[in-house]
């Protein structure tokens, strides 16, 4: 009966959202209009975000309907919190400035509720030591979710790539606690939907949707971070899960700085840009989830060393970025 009204709500509410998406993305504006800088050939809905919040929240309301887990109403409020602000930013093109002030404030006004999700302290295989944060915490904790989010954001150009590295972090996350997590379960059950309709480009996830499935993971990793159930217990383990994603957005960092550029406005030199350049859209695909998904293999399969599948994955990255960086002037711009 539990997975016959999940199947149910979902095939419900994919139905209707398949059917009226189109109408009411172009009434409410919410369009990824292209121009130089986005190379897709129509306006295309930026409403990927409402199909995961809706399925999420339909979720939710079986879970604790059948009183299968508890159910934390303060990461559900904070989580449509930030969805709204990536609503907004779809429709209005918040100010960078402002948007990150917004969210900055949103995650310490949440951490400040939610305590067992500040980092207070960061078990690290590099160092062999454990550091206590202390009252750096919740400072160290916002972070960490902001950059998290940055760097999805950064990565959310090419349909399905965002949603690949998110469902990656999630299987990984459920393998850490024996494939036994039914939260975990379900968000990759959404993911997997929101996958498929994303490829066949019926609708982009958008800044809410980009913002949402951000904030739920860094959730799911502080949490399993930090609990007994998980196997993950260095901060490199973190590292590895987020490392493409990390890398890219600290080389563009940066590579904005050093030519004297904004490092949050956007451009056309992350990494699915550069190998967009050379490839098909799918080869990118493929190349960028497989440079995330590698090292997080050698690591469970093959050696058991963390910081040996990190450095393979960081050289992997590199060598990928020079083998094609010289086509869009890397080094001097024009």
């Amino acid at each position: 009966m539990l997975f016959l009204n999940f199947f149910l709500f979902f095939s419900i509410t994919i139905f209707l959202f398949i059917k009226y998406n189109q109408a009411l993305s172009f009434k409410f504006r919410l369009l990824d209009i292209p121009n130089e800088r986005k190379k897709h050939k129509s306006p295309t809905p930026l409403s990927g975000g409402f199909l995961f919040l809706i399925l999420f929240l339909e979720s939710i309301l079986i879970i604790s309907f059948y009183k299968i887990e508890e159910v934390n109403l303060n990461v559900i409020l904070f989580s449509i919190l930030i969805f709204f602000i990536g609503l907004i930013d779809d429709i209005k093109d918040l100010n960078a400035k402002f948007k990150l002030f917004i969210l900055t404030f949103l995650i310490l006004i949440f951490l400040h509720f939610q305590p067992f999700f500040q980092i207070d302290l960061i078990n690290s295989v590099l160092i062999s030591k454990k550091i206590n944060l202390e009252y750096s915490k919740v400072f160290f904790t916002t972070l960490c979710i902001l950059l998290l989010i940055n760097a999805f954001n950064m990565s959310d150009g090419i349909n399905g790539l965002l949603i690949g590295y998110a469902i990656i972090a999630f299987l990984y996350l459920n393998q850490s606690y024996g494939n036994q997590n039914f939260n975990l379960i379900i968000i990759l059950i959404i993911l997997i939907i929101c996958f498929i309709f994303n490829l066949l480009n019926k609708f982009f996830l958008g800044d809410s949707g980009v913002f949402l499935i951000s904030f739920l993971l860094s959730i799911e990793l502080i949490t399993s971070y930090k609990s007994e159930l998980s196997n993950i217990k260095e901060i490199e383990e973190i590292f590895l899960i987020l490392m493409i994603p990390g890398l890219d957005m600290f080389r563009l960092f940066c590579y904005r700085i050093i030519n004297k550029k904004n490092p949050f406005k956007a451009d056309n030199n992350h990494l699915h840009h550069i190998l967009s350049n050379k490839l098909s859209k799918g080869y990118v695909l493929i190349i960028c989830l497989s440079l995330s998904f590698l090292p997080i293999f050698i690591f469970k399969i093959i050696i058991s060393n963390i910081l040996i599948p990190i450095l393979i994955g960081s050289v992997l990255y590199c060598l990928t970025i020079f083998l094609f960086v010289k086509k869009i002037h890397f080094y001097h711009e024009k």
